[in-house]
């Protein structure tokens, strides 16, 4: 499955997002070794953004107080991931953290509907990057000739 990788964002340029991805991919490829869903994160251009589509969108804020990403599904079930620049550079945390946080949950859990039973009476929504999402928690990724990046780790 393709999840499209859109800025809407206005303090990330798209070129800085673009190379994110490679880095992304490898973590992509990391999750995928505990939780198999084929999954390829691919650029979408803001004005060929396709309504019919699984997504990880930049955005600047979010309507929720305290969000710097989450993910969800749209009304006709397809997950959906947003990443909010503003917010998460105000809170001083990794944008490129909260990315494949929302990365890693949507590969876990699209659908956002898994749980983990611990005993009868204990249950754990399938949040895999929640108990460590820390940016002090986080690993580097070096993709070609780019910089490393900080992933979140699950």
């Amino acid at each position: 499955m393709n999840v499209l990788v859109i800025n809407k964002s206005t303090v990330l340029k798209d070129a800085q997002i673009e190379r994110w991805l490679p880095a992304f991919d490898i973590y992509a490829g990391h999750v995928r070794e505990w939780w198999p869903r084929a999954v390829s994160l691919v650029w979408c251009p803001r004005d060929k953004e396709p309504e019919l589509a699984w997504k990880l969108i930049f955005a600047d804020t979010s309507t929720e107080a305290g969000d710097l990403g989450y993910h969800d599904f749209t009304a006709d079930g397809r997950p959906i991931s947003y990443v909010f620049a503003v917010d998460t550079e105000k809170d001083g945390s990794s944008i490129t953290v909260t990315a494949t946080h929302e990365i890693a949950e949507m590969i876990a859990d699209p659908w956002i509907s898994e749980n983990f039973q611990i005993t009868n009476t204990r249950f754990f929504a399938k949040e895999i990057c929640d108990p460590c999402e820390a940016d002090e928690y986080a690993y580097a990724i070096k993709a070609g000739r780019h910089p490393s990046i900080e992933v979140s780790d699950f």
